[in-house]
């Protein structure tokens, strides 16, 4: 019988232990969970301003390892709809996050594993931060009713070696969209672009003749239901320039075909619902009543058109 003997050997080495370097990443927001955006103004959406405004905000990734930190920012939404602010009745805010001055957006309709096709690189040096300036940007010209919209996504910072989620945090985007009302006054028919109207216009009759005509068209923007008040400062009449009331000449007035009883200064002319971003426009007709024997001079009456919320 052979014996075989097996000899264990160890040395022990004096010194400490090699450590692995290990890089931690974290994400953080400068505003407590919330992006509001601020429109033109600061008071929030304008449905019919053709100019693009951003809210700028910031991300923050900051590396408390003790090795290179490389990750993916990307802003993710929890289903798969159109991205929008969503509000009253259904409706929705088209919306942009990206690097100011950019349209790329970096939200995602995914909660997957995989790598998000909008996200953007990061490189942290370790105990280092690195800041990510962002911007949130609705789409102008979007006539939605007024009120409160809104969206949910997480920001989320992923390891870009193995896709793996290192940290997330949710974010609100908000706005609060105007209640926006306009009239405009056009000599003619409207030809599509608001710029050649008038807030004031002079409706001159000349020598005044029974059933004369004179015609102006209306045009009104509005994102809300809305209605126009008119309001005749000599109740429906032309009055003597300087000899007032006791010399007029009544007139009659109609606006989409609806005579305007002007006989107690003002009446309202109900509409039932808002405008297109192009408007809504619509003929207003003065037609002169009887003269008969009115002394020589001028007339006139001043008509206020007001726009009025419904809702």
């Amino acid at each position: 019988m052979r014996r075989f003997r097996l000899a264990l050997i160890g040395v022990l080495l004096g010194g400490s232990i090699p450590q692995i370097a290990m890089a931690r990443c974290d994400v953080s927001l400068d505003a407590p969970g919330q992006v509001r955006f601020q429109g033109g103004g600061g008071t929030g959406y304008e449905a019919f301003d053709a100019s693009r405004h951003e809210t700028e905000f910031v991300l923050t990734v900051s590396n408390s390892g003790t090795a290179v930190c490389n990750g993916l920012i990307s802003l993710q939404r929890a289903v798969s709809t159109t991205i929008g602010l969503a509000g009253p009745a259904g409706q929705t805010l088209a919306y942009v996050v990206a690097p100011p001055g950019s349209l790329s957006t970096i939200v995602d309709n995914q909660f997957d594993a995989g790598r998000p096709p909008n996200a953007i690189a990061v490189t942290v040096p370790p105990g280092e931060s690195r800041i990510q300036r962002l911007s949130l940007t609705v789409a102008p010209q979007q006539v939605v009713p007024s009120g409160d919209y809104g969206d949910t996504v997480l920001v989320r910072l992923i390891d870009s070696s193995d896709l793996e989620l290192s940290a997330e945090r949710s974010l609100q985007l908000t706005s609060n969209v105007r209640s926006t009302m306009s009239i405009l006054l056009f000599a003619s028919s409207f030809s599509g672009s608001s710029t050649a109207g008038t807030r004031n216009y002079r409706m001159d009759f000349g020598a005044l003749q029974a059933g004369e005509q004179s015609s102006v068209t209306v045009l009104v923007q509005a994102n809300d239901e809305y209605a126009l008040r008119f309001s005749s400062a000599n109740r429906g009449a032309m009055t003597h320039s300087t000899l007032g009331s006791s010399q007029s000449i009544p007139y009659t007035a109609t606006i989409g075909g609806r005579e305007l009883n002007l006989s107690t200064g003002e009446t309202i002319f109900s509409v039932a619902s808002s405008t297109s971003l192009s408007g809504a426009s619509q003929q207003l007709n003065v037609r002169i009543g009887e003269v008969g024997p009115a002394r020589a001079g001028n007339y006139q009456d001043e008509l206020t058109i007001t726009v009025l919320p419904t809702g």
